[in-house]
């Protein structure tokens, strides 16, 4: 059975109604099932644990050592794009801006069948929408599979304010990669800001049956389960994640949040305090908050309610 699928010109007129009405719609019209025990698409031999270690090494300040143990990667394994990406991101402070768009520009034109390279190109000149976007599409022409073109060509809609092109171009890349980990993970994180938990679980569930170990899925996850209020589920969520992968700011606020709902003070405030340390911008209506009930416990009102296991 074909999937259901609604056109961007019959969508819209949704607009009208408002750029949310439009993508809720979009969502509910537009749907690709998985039945079967599935395979993620997405192919990345270097391994999350040795990209942690190149970016544990970058945080330390050794940009020199992280950009040779990039290079020993890419030597052993030149299909990946994760490496690739972290590498272009040293290239990209070290090397003033004309010499950073001839280096990828050449590795463009010296290998121009690999869809690599014109992602790459792509990322590079990302301030000219007009040429990113170029190379983002002959990226997907000659990979229809690969995901990280998709991402570029979403991250231009989404600068341009233009959310349901954004939410489009990730559900028209669906279609043809259903099994696309990364872009079903990347659509729930976007439903997540657009305030839509449903279809975001949706998604993130589909996310971690394609790449069950990946802790940022369960952390995204958390962040769906506390839209939707299943605090429990939001709790294991956010937990196992920040335990496997503690480097992730977006999942600091929602712990606090949830350690202000069950008035566990301590907790709460060592939540906010590691967020920041992760860079997170400050929040004042949570700082007021933790002061409040800092307040209340230092008068021996306070229980925290924190669900046991």
């Amino acid at each position: 059975m074909p999937v259901p699928h609604l056109h961007l010109a019959r969508a819209r007129p949704l607009l009208s109604s408002g750029p949310i009405l439009a993508i809720a719609t979009l969502v509910l019209l537009s749907s690709c099932q998985l039945r079967s025990a599935p395979q993620d698409s997405d192919v990345e031999p270097v391994s999350r644990e040795q990209l942690r270690a190149v970016s544990a090494l970058v945080d330390a300040g050794e940009a020199r050592q992280a950009e040779g143990a990039l290079g020993a990667l890419l030597a052993e394994s030149p299909g990946s794009v994760e490496a690739a990406r972290a590498l272009q991101d040293l290239h990209r402070e070290r090397l003033s801006a004309p010499e950073f768009v001839a280096l990828y520009q050449e590795r463009a034109d010296t290998a121009p069948d690999l869809a690599a390279n014109w992602y790459l190109l792509g990322r590079a000149v990302i301030a000219d929408e007009e040429a990113a976007r170029s190379h983002f599409r002959r990226a997907l022409d000659l990979d229809s599979l690969a995901p990280w073109p998709t991402v570029g060509l979403a991250f231009l809609h989404r600068s341009r304010g233009d959310m349901f092109m954004t939410v489009e171009t990730y559900r028209q890349a669906l279609l043809v990669a259903p099994r696309s980990a990364r872009l079903r993970w990347f659509l729930g994180t976007l439903y997540i800001d657009l305030q839509l938990f449903v279809d975001a679980r949706r998604e993130l569930r589909i996310a971690e049956r394609l790449d069950p170990g990946n802790p940022a899925i369960w952390g995204a996850l958390g962040r769906a389960h506390l839209g939707l209020k299943n605090f429990d589920a939001a709790r294991r969520d956010l937990l196992r994640s920040r335990d496997a992968l503690p480097e992730q700011p977006d999942l600091y606020l929602p712990l606090t949040e949830l350690y202000l709902r069950w008035r566990c003070p301590q907790q709460a405030a060592a939540a906010y305090r590691s967020g920041l340390d992760f860079g997170i911008t400050p929040v004042p209506q949570v700082e007021g908050r933790l002061r409040a009930l800092q307040l209340v416990a230092e008068e021996g009102d306070v229980v925290c309610r924190e669900p046991v296991g």
